[in-house]
């Protein structure tokens, strides 16, 4: 019951956050760049199983399924005219300039995604170039392919007995359950990997879980809305009534899709956002433990590479929403603990020697009112969460005595 209130209630925070963020225009944004994009997409997916010869038969079993994914209200003809003008763009006839066009728009739609995954996750540093690059073409290429895989699995485990004789039960609901899995898996991989910092898999999973499931909700109202109002369409739209039709239903997977993001952002960070999805907050003595935290960090990067840690690697490796990662730090910039570099901006450092900061100085730079969590939320947290507890703990006359670098061994 009590996981079910937890739930609940980020839920509701993302669906506040989803509203006053304006997420819809950005569903909008990107339903606009799938009109360009989706096409050229479906030709990079299908052309990689034709470079593998192996692949090609399974490409045949793969398109229906990925069709009825993307548009599962559509009607056998919308299915062969997306089919037609897949098979129409061939790579090795229309030029390289063509072939650089159609991959560029490819790239133009993974890019706003990954910058709307970037804006829910209030990151302030980009990613370079190349790595997004590098990213988004190991999702064009590995993608097809382990979907092949899976099927080829899949295929090759329906010549056993069992499985044939499970077959005949669960063969109505096949189609539903895997396109349910591809979404699944599609929507955890995206929200795992794009954003640009370190992202929990069981907050993407629990965000992609909960897309997903929206989605196939979605899809069978659509079925249902489609099959019995779609007699008004062509009276306002003549021959092109599937195309606002087709719209509508990319606009509601945009939505979904950045909700789903919302949720997977808010799981992430629950322990911050506990009154209010507006600013992270977090009572006062854990809000001294994660200053501890987060100088601990600080001190054991820059003692291992002698240079100024940046802000984004903090808040990837702590998992500390940037709010709340600049109060911490502003809190012991204050108070001459800690330092922030002129150039590069946005890296800190100690501000004294680590053998000349006591620990009762850093005991006394966080008020002493520090409240040791039962589970330390930080990725590293073994390490950091036992110094912590020493320092904290420490009698005063070790505190007076003991220096940051007499404990940095700990850290290691």
């Amino acid at each position: 019951m009590q996981l079910l209130y937890a739930f609940l209630k980020i839920s509701f925070f993302a669906l506040q956050r989803f509203f006053a963020e304006k997420r819809l225009l950005w569903a909008a944004s990107l339903t606009y760049t799938t009109i360009f994009s989706l096409i050229p997409l479906l030709s990079v997916l299908f052309f990689v199983f034709n470079v593998f010869g192996s692949l090609a038969e399974i490409k045949t079993m793969v398109q229906p399924y990925i069709y009825k994914t993307l548009a599962p209200w559509a009607q056998e003809k919308v299915i062969t005219i997306l089919n037609d003008l897949v098979n129409n763009i061939d790579f090795s006839t229309i030029g390289v300039f063509s072939a650089s066009l159609l991959i560029v728009s490819v790239f133009l739609l993974l890019f706003e995604i990954e910058y709307a995954l970037n804006e829910i996750w209030l990151i302030q540093k980009r990613p370079s170039t190349l790595s997004r690059v590098a990213i988004y073409w190991a999702l064009l290429t590995i993608g097809p392919v382990l979907i092949a895989l899976s099927l080829f699995i899949f295929v090759t485990f329906q010549v056993y007995i069992p499985i044939i004789v499970i077959e005949t039960y669960v063969s109505s609901h096949g189609v539903a359950l895997l396109s349910y899995i591809l979404i699944l898996s599609a929507f955890t991989s995206i929200y795992f990997l794009m954003p640009g910092t370190s992202v929990s898999f069981t907050s993407a999973l629990v965000g992609g879980a909960f897309a997903a499931t929206l989605w196939k909700i979605s899809g069978i109202a659509f079925s249902i809305y489609s099959s019995r109002f779609f007699f008004y369409y062509p009276k306002i739209f003549g021959p092109l009534a599937a195309i606002p039709l087709f719209l509508l239903w990319i606009f509601l997977c945009w939505m979904l899709f950045l909700l789903g993001a919302e949720l997977t952002f808010m799981h992430q960070n629950r322990f911050f956002y506990t009154t209010s999805y507006k600013t992270p907050s977090m009572r006062g003595d854990l809000r001294e433990y994660y200053t501890l935290i987060v100088f601990l960090f600080i001190a054991k990067e820059f003692n291992k590479q002698t240079k100024p840690v940046l802000l984004n690697k903090i808040a990837m490796e702590l998992k500390i929403p940037y709010p709340i990662l600049h109060e911490l730090l502003e809190s012991m910039i204050g108070y001459g603990i800690l330092i922030e570099s002129l150039k590069p901006k946005n890296c800190f450092m100690p501000g004294k020697p680590l053998d000349k900061i006591m620990l009762a100085e850093i005991r006394t730079a966080i008020h002493q009112t520090a409240a040791i969590p039962e589970s330390p939320t930080t990725t590293n947290g073994d390490s950091l969460h036992k110094t912590a507890s020493y320092i904290l703990s420490a009698t005063a006359a070790d505190a007076d005595i003991k220096s940051l670098k007499d404990i940095i061994p700990m850290l290691s």
